[in-house]
């Protein structure tokens, strides 16, 4: 950890010293300065707070792309590859719903150092919820047949939004987890 936070504080003096530069060159004023340079201090803090959820999920996402390029491969040569299903029906399982439920708890009740683990966690399953919120999302679009540029500006507006986006992905997931708004089980028991 100790070569994680040299790089982290590196990073950061960094940034300082190229935002300091920049904005003394453009005029801003001291005050907004100090603000700004406040703001990426916050940003860098959260960031090496969260680095090891961020880390996981690379790499998840790195295994992802690499199980569906196999996937690909073996789907144009007619061979079987066990995927993952069809997108519009991933869904988190409901022990999850519980999992969050306990790190969320542990997080509103407890203090010190150990809260890193639970944030980290946290952000483990805000992607893995919004990822099956946005099939939720396509499921729904599929359903209602709506033109392809439609879609394109959906997913676009959802894109734009960044945080908010994320956050409203995050609570269809988790909504549709709990209420199985698609009938995936029943789907599943055919």
């Amino acid at each position: 950890t100790a070569v994680w936070n040299d790089m982290i504080h590196g990073l950061e003096r960094m940034l300082t010293s190229m935002m300091d530069t920049n904005m003394k060159t453009q005029g801003y004023s001291a005050e907004t300065m100090v603000e700004v340079l406040d703001k990426v201090g916050v940003v860098m803090a959260l960031m090496k707070r969260l680095l090891p959820g961020i880390m996981i999920l690379s790499g998840l996402a790195q295994l992802f792309v690499g199980f569906a390029v196999v996937d690909l491969y073996y789907t144009r040569r007619d061979k079987y590859f066990p995927g993952f299903g069809p997108f519009t029906y991933w869904k988190i399982p409901e022990g999850a719903f519980y999992l969050l439920g306990l790190a969320l708890a542990i997080r509103l009740t407890m203090h010190g150092p150990g809260l890193a683990v639970v944030d980290n966690v946290l952000l483990i399953l805000a992607a893995a919820y919004a990822v099956c919120g946005l099939a939720l999302l396509e499921h729904l679009l599929r359903r209602l047949q709506l033109p392809l540029l439609v879609k394109i500006i959906f997913y676009l507006g959802l894109l734009l939004m960044q945080v908010p986006g994320m956050i409203i992905l995050t609570l269809v997931g988790l909504f549709d987890s709990y209420f199985d708004f698609r009938r995936v089980r029943a789907h599943t028991l055919r």
